[in-house]
């Protein structure tokens, strides 16, 4: 058993991990009604375009390590090698920091207004967000206070926008309160993980060789962006202000739908690495059973969305944007989707240490992204860029499926070999 991290009860930690979830999910939705209102489509489509710049600009510091420095966490063999792993982990993303704050900046200076507070608010978002420990707690499944503090950090920015933005001229404020949050979160956790741990001093090279370990994570990630964060900038050199606001609303709402998945991942991706290492036939059983799950949940929840889509956009968006209508009854198709292509991908093939299938699988949704939405948007315009959603989605789910399908039997004799190897 793993010395350095003691399993948690898993019924606990995902209901804690929900709840926390779920008011840092719910409460910034509640804005959406206040911001469509107040800014108008028009003042609100720079602010969606920020938005998802700022989402795929942190993937990019992220570095893929919310994923692979869980899972380094979670089968770390002593507290020493822990804290070696976390002190790599950051000093590797302080030396992207500067990188990525420039890209970011000169991406707005292309896609975005010219205000430069919205600018400012969009690069300070990225950093605090991209900086911060909270995969650190979730591998090492001690994430009750880390929720707790990061749905606040989001909580309170978004009741600060109901006080701050009272016009279109206010709409800097949005990224500005979510990067105060994002910064009050980031430099309490590291705070606390320095607290309970020593770490070590690193050397630039351990930090370049923590870089390039997560290079097919940060990959399957990036790629990942453009079809998931990068597709309302997409839109964006296609499209009126108006019509990028109509697709960027009904996009919000699924994605927060999808981030209803986030808790199930910081719970189960540490718990299947390790089952991994020690039982990796009931890893694979318990693999099945939340596939079956998961996808009939997510079916359901689509489906009443499809049926409820008019009555959802007039309560959240307005009458303005009675369009999102037909892209939300689309978008919805990717629900079932991203929570099969989530358990197969983060569940199975990461534990497993499959990161290339993950990566060309996501490869291959962010080509067909891009293939489709060059075919689609310029005409389809908010439907186009919807029917490209999807047509990524399946790409991704379809390879997973199939090589989860073909190769199991191979991969539990393999894992249960390499067992016995590590047995005295």
């Amino acid at each position: 058993m793993n010395a350095a991290v003691r399993p948690a009860r898993l019924a606990p930690a995902i209901a804690v991990l929900f709840s926390a979830h779920a008011v840092g999910v719910i409460i910034p939705l509640l804005t959406l009604p206040w911001l469509a209102r107040v800014l108008g489509p028009t003042a609100w489509a720079p602010v969606l375009i920020a938005q998802a710049l700022a989402n795929w600009a942190t993937l990019v510091l992220e570095f893929g390590f919310d994923l692979a420095g869980a899972r380094d966490v979670a089968q770390a063999e002593s507290e020493e090698a822990l804290a070696r792993i976390a002190a790599a982990i950051q000093r590797a993303r302080l030396l992207l920091t500067p990188l990525v704050s420039l890209c970011v900046v000169g991406v707005a200076a292309v896609i975005m207004s010219d205000d430069w507070r919205l600018v400012a608010g969009t690069v300070a978002f990225v950093v605090a967000r991209g900086l911060s420990p909270y995969w650190f707690y979730q591998g090492k499944q001690k994430v009750r206070a880390a929720a707790l503090l990061d749905a606040l950090s989001k909580v309170i920015p978004a009741a600060a926008v109901f006080v701050m933005v009272r016009g279109a001229d206010d709409s800097w404020w949005v990224l500005a309160l979510q990067a105060l949050g994002a910064a009050v979160s980031t430099s309490v956790l590291t705070w606390r993980m320095h607290g309970e741990h020593a770490l070590p001093r690193v050397t630039t090279r351990e930090a370049y060789a923590a870089l390039r370990g997560a290079v097919p994570l940060f990959a399957a990630r990036a790629a990942a962006g453009l079809y998931l964060q990068a597709n309302t900038m997409i839109l964006s050199f296609w499209a009126p202000p108006v019509v990028v606001a109509t697709y960027g609303g009904a996009e919000r709402i699924v994605r927060a739908s999808i981030n209803f998945l986030t808790p199930l991942t910081q719970a189960l991706f540490p718990r299947m690495s390790r089952l991994v290492r020690t039982a990796p036939h009931e890893a694979h059983r318990e693999l099945r059973r939340i596939l079956l799950i998961l996808v009939g949940l997510a079916i359901v929840g689509a489906g009443a969305m499809a049926m409820l889509g008019d009555v959802i956009i007039a309560l959240l968006l307005g009458a303005s944007y009675a369009a999102s209508v037909d892209v939300l009854r689309v978008l919805v198709l990717a629900i079932p989707l991203v929570t099969a292509g989530t358990v197969l991908g983060i569940y199975w093939a990461l534990p497993w240490h499959r990161e290339r299938l993950f990566l060309w699988s996501i490869v291959l949704g962010g080509a067909v992204n891009i293939a489709v939405a060059l075919l689609l948007v310029p005409g389809g315009q908010a439907m186009g860029m919807a029917a490209a959603v999807i047509a990524a989605e399946c790409s991704v789910t379809l390879v997973l499926t199939a090589a989860f399908v073909r190769e199991p039997r191979w991969e539990l004799q393999g894992a249960s070999s390499r067992e016995s190897q590590r047995a005295p």
